[in-house]
């Protein structure tokens, strides 16, 4: 089984948790980057995705998905034709400092759907963590605005 451990380290002034598997020279998984007040963000959540990601066989499973995220870019074209073509809604409330999916990602939407609602928050990749009631809330206003 992989040695999964639970550790904190400071970057640039601030305490970060992450997921460590493997060796030590395994890639880290850092969950607070971008939190500008990570005194928002409850530990349980960590304990959570802990339990979640140590079940037996997990770990391939991750890799899989990981793996399988190129097979994402030759559908790229086609989502861009469809938000150009259907006007479809589209809202994206995004972490001003997700280094993960990185702002102009969400920005880049706005190239197909000019109509697009995008809002980024001063906050990280686990957004709804630390910014649960201002995501919820655009995501109301936008659900109100295009059922109406």
């Amino acid at each position: 089984m992989t040695s999964v451990h639970h550790r904190y380290a400071t970057v640039r002034g601030w305490r970060l948790f992450y997921r460590e598997a493997g060796p030590a020279g395994a890639p880290a998984v850092v969950l607070l980057h971008g939190v500008p007040d990570q005194s928002l963000v409850s530990p349980d959540p960590w304990y959570h995705d802990f339990a979640l990601v140590s079940r037996p066989g997990n770990d391939l499973v991750q890799l899989a998905l990981f793996a399988d995220y190129a097979t994402n870019l030759p559908l790229y074209p086609k989502l861009h034709a469809y938000l150009r073509d259907s006007g479809v809604p589209l809202l994206a409330v995004w972490g001003r400092n997700d280094q993960i999916f990185v702002p102009a990602g969400a920005l880049a939407f706005a190239d197909d759907a000019p109509a697009a609602e995008i809002h980024l928050l001063d906050g990280g990749h686990f957004l709804l963590e630390s910014h649960l009631d201002a995501a919820a809330g655009s995501i109301r206003r936008f659900l109100e605005s295009v059922l109406s």
